[in-house]
């Protein structure tokens, strides 16, 4: 390899102060210029298994942009990737109401060290897939609520 690559260490633990991105598609996770609760929903994957943790980005070690971003895709069909949600580990952590838990931890895979999971407790047991509890759709608002949207500039190729 001719090109020397900078290594990044990453912590395994999310600290409250980091900033998160939610990649958010468009119409089903924006109304206007504001995060949706949606955009915080579990759901059953195409392949058949319930999500058991929304996925984010750490942005202390990467910052989203439409061009590392375009290769996600939509869970549905019509939408467009139209940029992110920001929100801190913090901020997931405190959204916690009544029966339902909040948590952040690190998901890093070999082609994104910096993916991180927020993933949700009723009780003792983990929330897998589709939800519609009054508890966590209340949560999922203030997820939305605490949201800054950030859209995505686009470039015309």
């Amino acid at each position: 390899m001719s090109e020397e690559q900078e290594v990044i260490s990453v912590s395994e633990y999310v600290a409250d102060h980091e900033q998160l991105a939610r990649i958010i598609f468009s119409p089903s996770m924006v109304l206007g210029e504001v995060v949706a609760p949606s955009a915080f929903n579990l759901v059953r994957l195409k392949s058949g298994t319930d999500e058991d943790y929304v996925s984010v980005n750490r942005m202390d070690y990467w910052e989203p942009s439409y061009e590392n971003c375009r290769k996600y895709r939509p869970r549905i069909e019509g939408d467009r990737i139209a940029g992110y949600a920001k929100l801190t580990a913090g901020d997931v952590r405190q959204s916690s109401i009544e029966d339902i838990t909040t948590e952040v931890t690190a998901h890093p895979s070999k082609s994104n060290p910096f993916h991180a999971g927020i993933s949700y407790t009723a009780g003792s047991e983990l929330i897998k897939g589709h939800c519609e509890s009054p508890e966590f759709l209340m949560v999922t608002s203030m997820l939305a609520s605490q949201s800054i949207f950030v859209p995505f500039e686009y470039q015309s190729s």
